[in-house]
This record gives structure tokens, sequence and C-alpha cells, in this order.
């Protein structure tokens, strides 16, 4: 009996936290529809605050995680304007959930979560980490499908290059943002004439001061103007005006602006912004005392704000304004403070953040979110494509032109073969030939010497001539020594003629001499042959030596 009363009241228990657990899931939902709607602005910051930690406190409560990451990014938005700092612990919270359920996350809050980790990268000095992050973004809106936010990353990028100061690249993406939007009709008039305010902007940054003017005027005329909250279309036509020297125009805007900085006072840069340019007019004037006055204002706001930009740009007014007056007494305190400033900024990469955190407050307070930076991914991937390219190109190129240098290789190397062939070949034949050449003339050689031998012991002339008549055919005479020269020529081809054009006066003996010596024949064989002594064959071939001097035929023979 105890046992079934313990388990109806936990059933009763159980029923009832599932009861109180839906009461405060529709009780978040309700929470987030009105922080979600028209009924609260950015500017009501205590009830943003406190509607997030009620919704915060609800999904906690129940261990609702999405909840909780609505809640904290909302913070984090509204409060990411004031100070990087100030944003912290809502980022951090952010971090871990995303980590823990980016899966179950609704797509359209895990894109404004990138894109304020992307801004408070670059509030940080981590550029490149922002832009990573701006492409996360990017790319999740085209998966998604999720075109209502493609203009806000469009001006998040605007944003980046403005910041980095690439100012033609942030007013190209600006003009298309805005023509974009007139080209579809804007689904928000309010979005449409920020973005025109923020066309005018960037125009002041490029010094195109009449278009800035002509976009800002026209972005109050559609609408921009009813909202009083908005302070800083009038500062940009006023700082416009000033830049052409229309003094009149300029302070009529000024003083727009001042009344609403009365009516909606807001403690942020626009207010150093504000003063820098109401003691620009009064310098203009050549009022330095007034200027001055603004710019110590200026300068009070700037140093509340730790915004060492203004801090620079105020001290260096008051430097040029004092002077002008004449008044010297704080020239050196100004001078000190501005280079401090100066030299805060050009050394210290802590503060080169702030430079960066600065620039995105001016643009991403009106709304600027980026796109674009797919361009850089696809770029990237065209390069990569390119550089394989390359590769396989030069690749193709090196295997044709082995193969080529191999082809020519196996070619030439069976043309050398062939060389080699005939060149043995022919040597055989010369070789053959020169023997026959050498055969018939040591046949005729040694029939002289048998007639020399004969002669000397033959006592009578009839003897000799008799001797004479049987080996006179065979005797080198100088009918055989042409058919000799002949049958030379005809396995030494040119020689002969060679060597008449390098011996002008060159003798039928010298021509015999040259023969035998190419035959390799000794002295004492020439000596035979020629009928004349070993002496007189070393002096026939000094003698031609002597002709051939300085001749490549020199080398040929001897």
């Amino acid at each position: 009996m105890r046992l079934k009363f313990l388990s109806t009241l936990m059933l009763i228990l159980f029923s009832s936290n599932i009861s109180f657990a839906q009461t405060d899931k529709k009780k978040i939902e309700s929470l987030i529809a009105y922080i979600e709607s028209d009924e609260i602005t950015m500017d009501d910051f205590n009830e943003i605050k406190n509607t997030c930690k009620e919704i915060e406190r609800l999904s906690n409560k129940i261990g609702f995680e999405e909840g909780v990451f609505i809640a904290n990014l909302y913070l984090a938005q509204v409060f990411r304007d004031f100070s990087p700092k100030k944003i912290e612990p809502y980022v951090s919270k952010l971090d871990k959930i995303y980590e823990k359920s980016k899966n179950s996350l609704p797509a359209e809050k895990m894109v404004e979560y990138l894109l304020v980790k992307g801004y408070t990268s670059g509030s940080s000095g981590d550029f490149t980490l922002e832009l990573e992050y701006y492409l996360k973004a990017d790319s999740l809106v085209r998966k998604r499908r999720l075109k209502e936010y493609e203009v806000n990353i469009d001006q998040h990028i605007a944003n980046f290059y403005s910041v980095n100061e690439e100012h033609e690249k942030a007013l190209a993406i600006l003009k298309k943002i805005v023509k974009d939007g007139e080209a579809s009709g804007p689904k928000d008039d309010y979005t449409h004439t920020i973005n025109k305010a923020n066309l005018g902007v960037g125009f002041i940054q490029v010094n195109q001061y009449d278009s800035a003017i002509y976009y800002t005027q026209e972005a109050i005329r559609d609408g921009l103007g009813n909202f009083s909250n908005l302070h800083y279309q009038y500062l940009t036509i006023s700082d416009a005006y000033l830049q052409l020297n229309e003094l009149d125009s300029a302070k009529k805007y000024l003083q727009i602006t001042e009344s609403l900085y009365k009516e909606n006072y807001v403690y942020s840069i626009d207010v150093v912004k504000f003063n820098l340019t109401y003691g620009l007019y009064y310098s203009k004037l050549k009022d330095y005392s007034s200027a001055a006055s603004y710019y110590r204002l200026a300068l009070k706001n700037a140093d509340s704000l730790n915004y060492i930009n203004g801090i620079q740009s105020a001290n260096e007014n008051l430097l040029i304004s004092s002077f002008k007056e004449g008044n010297n007494t704080d020239l050196l305190d100004y001078f000190n403070a501005y280079r401090n400033a100066r030299d805060t900024i050009t050394n210290r990469a802590n503060l080169k953040t702030e430079q960066q955190h600065l620039a995105q407050f001016e643009t991403l307070k009106k709304n600027s979110e980026i796109n674009r930076l797919k361009l850089l991914r696809e770029i990237e991937t065209e390069r990569q494509l390119l550089i394989v390219s390359i590769l396989v190109i030069i690749l193709l190129v090196l295997l044709f032109l082995v193969y080529r240098y191999r082809s020519r290789q196996a070619k030439l190397k069976h043309k050398l073969q062939l060389g080699k062939l005939e060149k043995e070949k022919a040597e055989q034949l010369v070789h053959k030939l020169e023997k026959e050449l050498k055969s018939k003339i040591d046949h005729l050689k040694e029939n002289a010497r048998i007639i020399d031998e004969l002669k000397k012991v033959s006592k009578t002339e009839e003897d000799i001539n008799e001797m004479i008549a049987i080996f006179g055919k065979s005797y080198i005479n100088d009918t055989e020594w042409t058919k000799i020269i002949l049958q030379f020529e005809n396995i030494h081809q040119s020689f002969i003629s060679e060597l008449k054009k390098s011996i002008d006066n060159l003798s039928t003996n010298d021509i015999k001499l040259a023969i035998l010596t190419k035959l390799n024949y000794q002295n004492n064989d020439m000596a035979e042959i020629l009928n004349i002594s070993i002496h007189g064959v070393k002096k026939a071939k000094q003698r031609l030596k002597h002709k051939l001097e300085e001749n490549d035929m020199l080398n040929l023979l001897f």
C-alpha cells in the first residue's frame, strides 16, 4: 500500500515538473518574441538586459541551452559597440554552448554568433580570424539559403575593408548593397535608408563630399530622419560641408545634431566626433578660442572612453588652435600628449586593436555587415587550380622533353653505329687498297733492286740491256708512278689536291715522297723505291717539312 502511494506521489511530482517546464518554455519563447519585436528598441539597454537575464534564468532552470545561447547572443550584440571587454562574459558562454550544441542550434542564430565572433576577433587585432569567421557565416548562409542575411554579411565585409583602410573596396560593396536594394525593392525601409546613410559615410572616406551629402540627405528624406536616436547622419553631412568650406550649411546640421544629443544623449564615441567637428567649424571661422573649448571637451570625452584616436586628434587640434590663437602656455603639453598618443597608436599592437575596434564601431553601429569574403575563397581555389594546372603542364612538357631527348639519343646512337660500321668498312677498304698499292710498289721496288744487283755483277752493256729488257716493264718509271698516284688518289681522295693547295712549288718528287710517307714506308724502303740514298730521302723529307711549315698537312704526314 505504501509502495503504491509513493509511486503515485512520484508520478504526480513528475507530471508537475513537466507541466512547469512547459510553462517556462512558453514564457521563454514569449520573451524571445518580445525582444525580437518592434516593441523594444536597441536603445532600451536596461530593458533588453533584464529581459535577456530572465530568459537565461528560466532556460537554466529547465536545461534549455538554446534559450541561454539566444539570451547571451542578444546581450553581446547590444553591448558590443561600447567595449569589447564588456561582452567577453557573454561571448565566453556562447563559445561553450556552440561547441557542445552547434548541430541543434537554429541556423539564423549560428550566423549571428559567427558575426559576433568575427567582430570581437577584429577588435582584438586578429584580422585573419575575423575573416575566417565571416567566411564561415557566409558559407552557412549560402548552404541554408538564408538570403535575408546576405546584405548583413556584405555590410560586415564593407566595414572590414573600411577598417583596414581599403576604402575603395568598401565603397564598391556599399554601392552594390544600395543598388541591389533599389532593384529588388527593400522589404525594410529602415534598413535601406541606413544602407544609404552608410554609403554617404563611404563617400566621406574617399573624399567625395558632394556624393556623401547627396546619399545621406536622401536617406533622411526616405525616413531615416524620423529616428531621433540616430545622430550620425547629420554629423556626416556637417563634416562634408565643412570639407567643402560651406560653413553655414555645416552649422545648420551641427545644430540639428546638438539638439538630438540633448534629447537622446548616449555617451559614446559619437560625442567625441561631434565636439571635434564643432571645433573644426570654429577653426574655419578663425575663432580659435571657441574651437579650443570644443577640442578640450572632445579630449575629455576621449580620455574617459580611452579612445586613443580621439585623444590624438583632440591634442593635435588643440596644439594648432592654441598656436594660431597665440596662446603658447600649453603648447608643449599638447604636443607631448599628441606625440604620446601617436606613438601609442604606431608602436603598440594592442592599441592597433583599439583603432580597429573604433573603426568598426563607426560602421557596425549603422548595421553594416559583410559579404564578399567568399570571393577570397574562390580566388584561393582558382589559384590552387592554376598552380595544379601549371604543374601538370610543366610535368607534361618535361615528359615530352625526356621522350624527345631519348628518341634523339636513340636515333643518334643508331646513326653513330651506322657511321661506325661505314667507317670500319671504309677503313677496311682503304687498308685493302693500300695493301694492294704497297704490294705493287714493293714488287716494282724488288724488280729495281734485282736490276741494280745484276748491274753490279754484269760486265758488258749487252748483258745490262738484256736484263733491263727482261725487268723493264716492272721497273718504276714515270708511267708506273702516274698509275700509282691515280690509284692512291682513289684511296685517299683530295689528299694530293690539298697538298698542292698547301704548297705552291710542289714537285713530282715531293708527291712521290708524300705518298710513300702516307703509306708508312721506312727511309730505306723509300730509298730503294725512289732509287736514291737514305741520306737523300732524309734531305727530301726535310725539304718537304720546310714547305709544309704552319700547315695542317704537316701533322697528317709527319
